[in-house]
């Protein structure tokens, strides 16, 4: 299979596999989605974890993958959607080995969910990833760690602001604009088939391109 997709602004042609599983080792999920044309997403188990997020006041659900050859992107932050019990929530992703806390060779993938308190262990959780916003840092102490949350919270905030305000704002707009020209065209029957079959490509690539932030 030969992937063709958009990488920054030059045009990636290579396998398939190899090139989306290149993408997600880099942390590179949203040119990822572009390849895939949807979220990149990992299915699990919430399963218990060391409960130091919740101590620092970032609770955590700790992810236990469903398929252990399933790939897990690189080391890092990240912000992503949670969907849990057929709700769609907002959410702000680690993968790593948590140097700062000495978790050793145990790599984690815990989400603090946004907005969220409840006991979802032993449920079935989807992450699906939006973007990389850092790589997994080691701090000199746990202050410096809660302080670097902080920020990473109000980043991944206006990351799901800004994404929300295109969908809800210039997606409206976009079908206003493109229903009035097709009425402009409604006496030449070729153009007006044209351009239907243009408005509808137009929609799915603008939805496919605001999924993949």
């Amino acid at each position: 299979e030969i992937a063709q997709c958009l990488v920054g602004s030059e045009m990636c042609i290579e396998t398939g596999s190899s090139a989306i599983r290149r993408l997600l080792l880099q942390g590179n999920v949203s040119e990822a989605a572009n390849c895939l044309g949807y979220q990149f997403f990992l299915d699990g188990t919430v399963v218990n974890g060391y409960r130091v997020g919740r101590k620092i006041g970032f609770p955590t659900a700790n992810l236990r993958i469903g398929d252990c050859e399933k790939l897990v992107p690189a080391d890092g932050v990240y912000a992503v959607y949670v969907f849990l019990g057929g709700e769609k929530h907002a959410g702000m992703l680690s993968i790593g080995y948590r140097p700062t806390l000495n978790n050793g060779i145990d790599r984690s993938i815990e989400v603090h969910i946004f907005n969220f308190d409840a006991d979802i262990y032993n449920q079935p959780m989807r992450l699906a990833f939006v973007c990389r916003t850092r790589p997994e840092l080691k701090f000199d102490s746990i202050d410096e760690l809660i302080a670097q949350l902080h920020k990473d919270e109000a980043e991944i905030t206006a990351i799901f602001h800004n994404t929300a305000f295109q969908v809800s704002i210039i997606e409206p707009f976009l079908v206003y604009l493109l229903k009035n020209i097709s009425f402009l065209l409604f006496f030449d029957k070729n153009m007006l088939f044209l351009f239907v079959f243009s408005e509808k490509a137009l929609l799915f690539a603008y939805r496919k391109t605001i999924n993949s932030y």
